[in-house]
């Protein structure tokens, strides 16, 4: 071989290994506190500039990939978690993800991790979820997590809607060691699922057992922060549909730690009401390997006090013998069949014990057969219970169970058309160029945008936001004075649906009303009277027009007018017009009036409509001197026949009236 080959394979080989040393390692998810929409991921690189690239799984080759960088990470140089190991932690929390959804996403920087996968929980209604521990993953023994990866795959087969795992503990065979939690991180399993994990001892070991901290368990994963503050990261809690799910740490066992976790567990079941209550941690609360089944040490800290707050389910490790208890209550099997059940799952490799012959009155199942024995579960909640299958890598069952709901469960009262249809619009005064947008608090929590679109143009947006708790309006705009709005109402729902209303908007506020429009005749004169409820500051002028040729302008706040000039002999016909400030006739109603020269000795009575909207003319006129004198100007003046007593406005006057336009 020349010296030209060796350099171009040592070339391909140097390219390769800075390709490997950009890869991304130890990528792992795992759910947030509202499973519905967030989601934890944390990895490791040897760069600070990755970014995250997440996408929904109708988009594989991630070309609609919402991209995360810089602030939107955080980022941390850790060399003294690992020995040896010098590396930047990568962490991503996130938020808003639509609801019962399937994503994908990969970090990286010049060369990406494979793709990993994730379901946003639905909200209600049944889920699935696998339960492993001791898989103990240690790079001499590959067989442990090949076994491991196995066992999920007959999962899969059992159950296909398998959201997520929860892993008691135990999840490296030396916590401390980096290379045991990069044999876990490469099960294809840990791609496909988040991972709820709580440590075990063997997470807290160096290489020769000696117990140090959490530190290792942190530096790789991330769960919600809300749990005891004595042991951030490794308690914690999250609610799936009617579940809430709660971590203890078996390993943090000081008075102290154990007193602040139950007060902190009482806390979270108390303030967060659900269906079931599940609880897990890595030291099991019963041990099936001794002459019978016992209860340990962790029972003794923990068990009765969470039978009194109704746990339903504590899931547990640590013990390699499958067992799972009846029901219990104080301590003993429950007498109504309701109460805590725990179980204690068998390891997944090599490290199986035997089970014991003898199980005793508080145990319903036990299984172990040695070293070999690997088994894992997949429970299923749903409405009515709690329902478990425990199998091993061939599908064989070796254990199936119910836990009966002993509550109610939560019924989805959200209605998407009812909630739309409690949308409205109305004029924000007092300038009136913005609008309010009205709507209940109630379901903002399903809702991933809302848009108030211009019903003829969507590229006209005039709202669109994202409904927060307790609010019930937006502002939009902006709005002209006096215009009529037509909408397109879009609310997309984080389910994915999307619906759909129209609304409208007259532009301007309530200018009030009047009452008891009415003719009077007092004193000789004839007068147009109405009881005035106008909102002043909105009317631009109240306009009286008589017979079509005259017509006289009032103020907003005037009660009564003299028509008097504008009156005919015989039928009349008079319109009360008021105009708003937006230059719109808010009102035109129209009163027939006769009128009948007087006879001597009466007097003329007052015609009146009554109200307004009434059109009944009123009685004969009373009788007077004066109308003896009007009736023969109205018989011989110079103006004609049919003609009213003055002359009425001018023409370019009358122009001026809208009455004319």
């Amino acid at each position: 071989m020349n010296h030209r080959s060796l350099a171009l394979i040592f070339l391909v080989v140097l390219v390769s290994t800075a390709a490997r040393a950009q890869q991304p390692d130890l990528v792992f998810h795992s759910l947030g506190q509202d499973s519905r929409e967030q989601i934890h991921i944390t990895w490791h690189s040897h760069g600070d500039a990755d970014r995250l690239e997440v996408t929904k799984a109708n988009d594989p080759n991630f070309e609609k990939a919402t991209l995360i960088t810089g602030a939107g990470l955080s980022v941390e140089n850790q060399d003294d978690i690992f020995s040896g190991q010098n590396y930047y932690r990568h962490e991503a929390r996130l938020d808003d993800l639509d609801h019962g959804t399937d994503y994908l996403f990969r970090v990286g920087d010049t060369s990406l991790s494979d793709v990993h996968r994730f379901r946003t929980a639905g909200g209600f209604g049944t889920f699935h979820f696998i339960h492993m521990s001791d898989v103990h993953a240690y790079p001499p023994i590959g067989g442990r997590v090949k076994k491991a990866q196995a066992l999920v795959e007959q999962a899969q087969k059992k159950e296909k809607d398998i959201e997520f795992i929860v892993f008691t503990g135990d999840l490296t065979a030396w916590g401390a060691e980096y290379s045991h939690w990069h044999e876990l991180a490469s099960a294809p399993f840990v791609s496909d699922y988040p991972i709820a994990a709580t440590p075990g001892n063997h997470d807290y070991y160096t290489s020769n057992a000696t117990t140090v901290d959490e530190r290792f368990f942190n530096a790789v994963l991330s769960h919600p922060d809300n749990g005891a503050s004595v042991a951030p990261n490794t308690t914690y809690w999250f609610k799936v549909n009617g579940a809430v799910f709660i971590s203890l740490n078996s390993e943090a066992r000081a008075t102290e730690a154990v007193d602040a976790q139950k007060a902190w567990v009482k806390q979270v079941v108390e303030e967060n009401p659900a269906q079931y209550y599940i609880v897990y941690t890595h030291r099991g609360f019963f041990d099936g390997s001794g002459s019978s089944v016992s209860k340990t040490s962790t029972y003794n800290l923990y068990g009765k006090w969470l039978e009194a707050l109704q746990v339903d389910l504590v899931l547990a490790g640590h013990e390699h013998v499958y067992v799972r208890t009846k029901p219990l209550q104080e301590g003993k099997v429950s007498s109504d069949g309701l109460g805590t059940v725990y179980i204690t799952a068998n390891q997944i490799g090599d490290r199986g014990r035997q089970a014991t012959s003898t199980p005793g009155e508080l145990c319903a199942a036990i299984h172990g057969e040695g070293s070999s024995t690997s088994m894992i579960s997949v429970i299923t909640v749903s409405d009515t219970g709690i329902e478990g299958k425990m199998f091993d890598a061939d599908g064989k069952e070796f254990d199936t169970y119910t836990i009966p709901a002993r509550r109610a469960p939560e019924l989805d009262s959200f209605d998407p058309q009812e909630y739309i249809n409690a949308f409205s619009v109305e004029p924000q005064p007092p300038e009136l160029t913005r609008g309010l947008l009205r709507f209940q608090p109630q379901g903002y929590e399903r809702v991933r945008r809302i848009d108030l679109f211009d019903s003829q143009n969507h590229e006209w947006v005039y709202a669109s936001f994202a409904p927060s708790q307790h609010q019930e309006q937006e502002e939009f705009g902006p709005l002209v004075p006096g215009q009529t709005y037509d909408f397109d109402l879009e609310i997309l729902l984080k389910d994915g649906q999307t619906k759909h209303a129209t609304l409208s908007l007259v532009n301007r506020l309530d200018a009030g009303t009047y009452d008891k429009l009415r003719v009077e005749n007092e004193e000789g004169k004839v007068w147009l009277r109405w009881i005035n409820h106008f909102v002043t500051s909105e009317i631009e002028r109240i306009e009286v027009q008589v017979n079509g040729d005259w017509s006289i302008r009032l103020a907003a706040d005037a009660t009564e007018t003299d028509i008097t000039e504008g009156i005919r002999r015989g039928s009349n016909t008079i319109t009360f017009g008021v105009l708003d400030r937006y230059e719109t006739w808010y009102v035109k109603e129209t009163l027939a009036y006769e009128y009948t020269a007087p006879s001597p000795g009466t007097f003329e009575s007052e015609p009146t409509s009554g109200c307004a909207g009434c059109r009944t003319p009123g009685a004969s006129p009373r009788s007077s001197a004066w109308w003896w004198i009007l009736a023969l100007v109205l018989l011989y003046g110079k103006r004609g026949r049919q003609r009213p007593l003055w002359h009425g406005p001018r023409k370019e006057e009358r122009r001026k009236s809208l009455f004319y336009a």
